[in-house]
């Protein structure tokens, strides 16, 4: 069985899929708004309701969807203004509900966009760039 379904929303960038530990997908993508959606999709086209990140005045973008060892699921994305960046995340709770947005980096320059991967001994490696296309590293332990 194939399903070809659309999504009532309208992205600017490239959505992310992942699958989890129950089989579901869960997308994440960017919205024209300049807002990370993040929804999960069993399947059979029904989806849950959608859950919007956003911090005040800043653009959202590249939203990655990744697992920790435990199997959690987590969302990283930038965020840019005129005065500076930051990259943000989140991670599904046990009860599906999302955790408050956490702050992993902040800078004075713009991050135009962000990576991210968790290792074995649930460590976040973090790559972004910024507006002079330099590319930048940083890394450390989440829940």
């Amino acid at each position: 069985m194939i399903f070809d379904g659309k999504f009532e929303s309208t992205i600017s960038g490239r959505p992310q899929i992942l699958l989890d530990e129950n089989n579901q997908f869960l997308l994440a993508w960017q919205q024209r708004s300049y807002e990370i959606a993040v929804t999960k999709f069993d399947g059979l086209a029904s989806t849950t309701e959608k859950t919007i990140f956003s911090k005040a005045n800043k653009q959202a973008s590249t939203p990655s969807l990744i697992v920790n060892n435990f199997k959690k699921p987590y969302v990283f994305w930038s965020h840019g203004s005129d005065t500076g960046g930051g990259i943000y995340f989140s991670w599904q709770k046990q009860n599906g509900q999302w955790q408050e947005i956490k702050t992993a980096l902040e800078k004075s320059q713009p991050i135009m966009w962000a990576r991210a991967v968790i290792d074995l001994n649930n460590i976040a490696h973090l790559v972004w760039g910024n507006d002079h296309l330099e590319i930048y590293y940083t890394y450390g332990k989440i829940e």
